[in-house]
C-alpha cells in the first residue's frame, strides 16, 4: 500500500479570514468624531490594549458607534459592548439597537441582560439574593420633599444622589442638608456619602467564569469624590 503521509504533509495551507469583531463605542468616544468627550482617551487606551493581542490570535477588532446607521452588523462574527458612553440619555434606542444587532450576530452581553442592568434598580434584585448594598432610597420624582425625606430615612446630613439610569457621574449630585435641591428630571437614587471613597478609594473586583481575575482601585482627585478620569480620578 503506498504511503500517502508525505502528500498530506505538503498540502498548501488554506488561508482563513480573521474573525471580525465589532467593538461598540459611541460617536463621542471615537477619535475621528468632531465632538468628543473629554475622556475619550480611555477609548484609545482600550483599543491599544485589545487590538495587538487579538490580531495575534486571528481576530480583527473594529470600533464602531453603536448608532451608526450604515453598519451592516451581519458582516461581523461577533459584537461586544464597549465605550457606549451616551446610552443613558437614549436607553430605549440603545436597547432596541442591541436587539437588532443580536438578531444578526452574537452579542456580548445579551440585550436582555443589558436592559436589566441599565437601570440601577437591578441592585434591589441582587439584594434579595443576599448581596450587601449601601442603604439606598429610590426616588421616582426628585424634588424638595422627596430629597429631604431621603436625608431623614438614611439618617445623614450628606447625600449622594445619582440617576437610576446613568454612568460616569453624569447628572450626579452631592448635597448637604442645608443645600438647595437642584432640578432633576430623571428617577434618582440616594445614598449616604461614604468618606472612605476619599480616604481609601473604590474597589472593583473582576471575576471571569466565577474565578477572581484582578482588582482595580479607583481614587478621586484631592477635594473631589468622583473617581472618573473626567474629574481627575485615577485607577490602578
Amino acid at each position: 500500500m503506498p504511503d500517502c503521509r508525505a502528500g498530506r504533509n505538503h498540502r498548501p495551507a488554506i488561508a482563513t479570514a480573521p474573525m471580525r469583531i465589532a467593538y461598540l463605542a459611541s460617536a463621542v468616544t471615537l477619535p475621528d468624531s468632531p465632538t468628543r468627550r473629554d475622556d475619550y482617551h480611555e477609548h484609545l487606551h482600550m483599543m491599544e490594549a485589545l487590538r495587538p493581542p487579538m490580531e495575534a490570535h486571528g481576530f480583527s477588532l473594529q470600533d464602531i458607534a453603536w448608532d451608526d446607521p450604515n453598519t451592516e452588523w451581519n458582516s461581523f462574527d461577533l459584537a461586544i459592548i464597549g465605550t457606549t458612553w451616551d446610552y443613558w440619555d437614549r436607553v430605549s434606542e440603545f436597547v432596541s439597537t442591541l436587539e437588532r444587532i443580536e438578531a444578526s450576530t452574537p452579542l456580548h452581553n445579551p440585550a436582555a441582560l443589558v436592559k436589566w442592568n441599565s437601570r440601577k434598580t437591578y441592585l434591589r434584585e441582587l439584594e434579595t439574593k443576599g448581596a450587601k448594598l449601601i442603604p439606598t432610597e429610590w426616588i421616582k420624582i426628585a424634588d424638595e420633599t422627596t430629597v429631604r425625606a431621603a436625608f431623614d430615612a438614611l439618617q445623614t446630613d450628606d447625600l449622594v444622589i445619582k440617576r437610576q439610569i446613568g454612568a460616569g457621574a453624569d447628572g450626579q449630585y452631592r448635597l448637604k442638608r442645608t443645600d438647595p435641591v437642584p432640578a432633576m428630571s430623571h428617577p434618582m437614587m440616594a445614598q449616604a456619602f461614604l468618606p472612605t471613597i476619599q480616604s481609601e478609594g473604590e474597589y472593583s473586583f473582576i471575576f471571569i467564569d466565577g474565578e477572581f481575575c484582578h482588582c482595580l482601585i479607583k481614587r478621586a482627585a484631592p477635594g473631589d469624590y468622583r473617581i472618573q478620569s473626567l474629574y481627575g480620578g485615577v485607577e490602578e
